[in-house]
């Protein structure tokens, strides 16, 4: 499950806000993997076989791992 970006570079907050959302949708569908895209830039939040997420990818400057870590850990 994804969301596409478009037009100018997406803010920290959209980012942010739009994985938040993502990943509670996945948590309730099961979906191992959700991302935002921008572009050839993306940030994806993948499930390990605990049921952890964890970020990956850039959007610019903002790092995945980061982003994610904040959603997760509230």
């Amino acid at each position: 499950m994804e969301h596409q970006f478009t037009g100018r570079r997406p803010t920290e907050k959209m980012v942010r806000a739009k994985l938040t959302e993502l990943i509670k949708e996945g948590i309730k569908s099961d979906y191992p993997v959700v991302a935002v895209v921008w572009g050839e830039n993306w940030i994806e939040a993948r499930k390990d076989d605990r049921g952890h997420y964890y970020g990956t990818g850039w959007i610019k400057t903002l790092s995945g791992s980061d982003i994610v870590r904040s959603i997760v850990q509230g």
